[in-house]
């Protein structure tokens, strides 16, 4: 390349320092493109090779300069093998192939041992394979709403009556039409069981808003009520500054169906075991 003069020291570098200048740009422009440290592009250009990492690395960060800059790189790498005293690379050497009576005689062993293997393993797989698809269709016969589980105990004190949001002046739940909207201030664990069937257990991350329609009963546990802001057809429950564990139920036992929003709600209460 016209940019070196054969085994000169610092032409190398300079060729790199001229080409950039050329181009007008500063060496925080190279390090934002190429993602390499200013100290080594300042490195190659005054040809510090000691300040560099190893030489897989030196020789990296050259050819990728010198390509940003259009210079010709394997060049370039060429000359700091040769001020580095490091020779090219050996080139690939093909194995000797194996006799083919050698082959027959000791190898044979060998290739019926792998072709066992390889039946075991296409056996065992086969096998898994039709219980995973059995498991898969016993598990698709089974309807959503019939999912069951026992209630979860949150601590081992007296039982005490599980506070709902308090409801007007019917004893007698409605049929249909009904929401429950919940939104998590803070990540928080919920399970949420509507007419009977648990519709959502898991966590809500924070921001998170919920809503499920249901008929007559709903039932909310929580792992933390003061995470968890809660409304029936539009009516807020008062937030519980409560950072145990709760229930909210509505409509209320021996209650009422309709919600009144300004009467408080007290901090959800623990179902013991």
């Amino acid at each position: 390349m016209s940019e070196l003069a054969p085994n000169t020291p610092g032409l190398l570098g300079q060729a790199l320092k001229n080409r950039r200048l050329q181009k007008g740009l500063a060496l925080e422009d190279v390090t934002r493109a190429l993602r390499i440290p200013i100290r080594y592009l300042t490195a190659l250009e005054e040809e510090r090779w000691t300040d560099l990492p190893a030489r897989v690395y030196l020789e990296g960060f050259l050819v990728k300069y010198a390509d940003h800059l259009g210079l010709d790189s394997k060049e370039m790498v060429a000359r700091v093998r040769e001020a580095l005293g490091v020779g090219e690379k050996p080139g690939f050497s093909h194995p000797k192939p194996v006799p083919e009576a050698q082959d027959d005689a000791s190898l044979a062993p060998i290739r019926f041992g792998l072709l066992l293997v390889a039946l075991v393993l296409a056996g065992a797989g086969g096998f898994y394979f039709f219980r995973h698809q059995e498991t898969r269709a016993s598990l698709a016969d089974v309807p959503l709403n019939q999912v069951t589980e026992p209630d979860v105990v949150f601590s081992s004190g007296p039982a005490t009556a599980v506070p709902a949001l308090p409801t007007g002046a019917s004893e007698t739940p409605p049929a249909t039409g009904h929401a429950l909207v919940l939104r998590a201030t803070l990540p928080v664990w919920v399970r949420v069981r509507l007419d009977g069937a648990v519709k959502f257990e898991g966590t809500l991350k924070t921001g998170d808003m919920r809503t499920w329609p249901f008929n007559a009963g709903a039932r909310l546990r929580v792992g933390n009520s003061s995470r968890v802001e809660i409304s029936v057809d539009g009516a807020s429950a008062p937030k519980s500054e409560s950072t145990a564990p709760g229930d909210f139920v509505w409509p209320a036992r021996g209650a009422a169906a309709g919600i009144v929003p300004s009467v408080p709600v007290s901090t959800p209460t623990v179902v013991a075991p």
